[in-house]
């Protein structure tokens, strides 16, 4: 994957943030978080963009729709993203 396409991935991501609060550990969800914040993992076979949160070391999913999916129940997919 080229440098260019992992950028993509980060604006994609960037604009799906806009709308959206992501959970955090004292269940308040926290708006205006940037793409800064998160690791590019992998892409997957379907298009789906796999980022890791720089703090809390927890996944989230971008679709190729540019939805963002937050998984949990498992290491590594807590679904929390506090600031720290």
């Amino acid at each position: 994957m080229t440098r260019e396409q992992i950028n993509k991935h980060f604006e994609r991501l960037n604009e799906a943030l806009k709308g959206v609060g992501l959970p955090t550990e004292s269940g308040e969800h926290r708006k205006g978080v940037h793409a800064g914040e998160f690791m590019f993992m992998n892409e997957t076979e379907d298009g789906q963009a796999n980022f890791k949160h720089i703090g809390s070391r927890n996944y989230l999913y971008l679709t190729k729709a540019d939805r963002v999916l937050i998984p949990t129940g498992t290491a590594f997919h807590q679904g929390t993203f506090d600031q720290f």
